[in-house]
């Protein structure tokens, strides 16, 4: 799949490992990031955002946003907009909540669009279009 190996090769080109390769300071925290959206160039970089504030990156194509709890006993939070595709995490949703166990950590991005509350009753196979590699 192409999407792995550009998500691959953008981790690579930052030499990072699971092994706290972005660090934390007090309230302050490196981002790094590969996202790959099937039909567009793929994006890495590093931003610095804030424990508890919405943190966003746009790159144009696409725009993600992650709120990082100082809470350890609350999830995180991660949002994305695809913008010229309706798209969602696993969640069918355009937000999704985790906790963070290892890193880095990766996301399918799914071509449909937000459901909101509504759930179909039959299932329905659901394509993947992109990834999103995170690690702070």
């Amino acid at each position: 799949m192409m999407i792995g190996r550009v998500v691959a090769a953008g981790f690579l080109a930052f030499g990072l490992s699971g092994h706290g390769a972005a660090a934390m300071t007090g309230d302050q925290f490196k981002l790094m990031y590969t996202l790959a959206i099937d039909g567009a160039d793929s994006a890495h970089g590093e931003v610095t955002c804030e424990i508890g504030v919405r943190c966003e990156v746009d790159i144009g194509t696409a725009k993600f946003n992650l709120t990082v709890s100082s809470d350890t006993d609350r999830p995180h939070t991660l949002g994305i907009d695809c913008r010229s595709i309706p798209c969602s995490f696993w969640t069918q949703r355009s937000f999704a909540e985790f906790r963070k166990e290892a890193m880095p950590i990766g996301f399918h991005i799914y071509d449909d669009e937000d459901r909101g509350t509504f759930m179909h009753l039959v299932l329905k196979p659901r394509h993947i279009v992109g990834w999103l590699m995170l690690t702070y």
